[in-house]
């Protein structure tokens, strides 16, 4: 085993660690999550393991990426808030399209780029979210996802702008989260 599929194995466990204490507070009624950020994320992680396995990109990472947000998509039917505003509405339209045409274009790399745009959609409803109403995020459960993106970042075989984009990805959108996220580390 390579010193990257460790990392990769480490980066899956550290993924799906970040997501525990995001439960945990959704439970306690400590976090909030927005709907339609989990439903897009979870879509896209399908997605991601699917191009990650295909292109050897680093797949143990990816199925971290995908358990956590499928639980807290989960959870966020009934504990969570959005999915009911026009914005909402115009972000799962757009991204809808974007998710369309990720399966009809010919390039991987246009493939990649809907893809996170897909994500960066769902994010920004979140960081709104966040922005708002603060103290509705885990402060620790993003400062775990940055980990496991870091962690990611080092465990890529095959380095290549395709390959590297998500882990890159992940670990800048957790480390902002972290950072515009109020309250204690719970």
């Amino acid at each position: 085993m390579t010193w990257q599929e460790i990392l990769g194995i480490i980066s899956m466990i550290v993924g799906i660690s970040s997501s525990i204490p995001y439960v945990i507070a959704i439970v306690k009624k400590q976090a909030v999550p927005q709907r339609i950020t989990w439903l897009l994320f979870t879509m896209l992680s399908i997605s991601f393991l699917t191009s990650a396995i295909m292109t050897g990109g680093n797949v143990w990472f990816t199925v971290g990426q995908l358990i956590g947000p499928a639980a807290i998509l989960g959870l966020s039917i009934k504990y969570g808030t959005g999915g009911g505003s026009r914005l909402d509405a115009a972000s799962l339209i757009v991204a809808a399209v974007a998710f369309v045409l990720l399966f009809i274009v010919d390039s991987k790399l246009a493939g990649l780029l809907l893809a996170l745009l897909i994500d960066v959609i769902g994010a920004s409803l979140t960081i709104k979210k966040v922005l708002k109403q603060r103290g509705t995020e885990p402060k620790l459960a993003w400062a775990i996802g940055s980990l496991g993106g870091l962690l990611g970042i080092l465990s890529v075989v095959n380095f290549s702008f395709e390959n590297l984009l998500f882990p890159i990805y992940i670990f800048v959108f957790t480390t902002f989260m972290f950072l515009i996220s109020k309250g204690k580390w719970k």
